[in-house]
């Protein structure tokens, strides 16, 4: 008499390739998360440095519009100096 039947060592190696296949697709499924939450951490950092580049892009901006003003104002009064002194020759 025989402990185990030819079709009973079938069932446990399919039980047991069925235990390692489970432990697999968990695995798997652990790595795909991990793998979105690294790239999420990567898109925040990266929506992060965008925002500070455009803060610098914009602050540039406004000092550049500032000096340019500025500059008219020069001109404007340097046309006017230039004026007033031909007007008193």
């Amino acid at each position: 008499m025989t402990l185990f039947s030819v079709q009973d060592l079938l069932h446990v190696v399919g039980a047991i390739c069925l235990i390692w296949i489970t432990v697999f697709l968990c695995w798997a499924l652990y790595q795909i998360g991990k793998l979105v939450k690294q790239g999420n951490e990567v898109m925040a950092g990266a929506r992060h440095k965008l925002a500070e580049v455009e803060r610098i892009v914009t602050g540039v901006g406004q000092s550049i519009s500032s000096i340019a003003l500025g500059g008219k104002a020069i001109q404007s009064f340097l046309k006017n100096k230039k004026k007033k002194h031909r007007g008193e020759d």
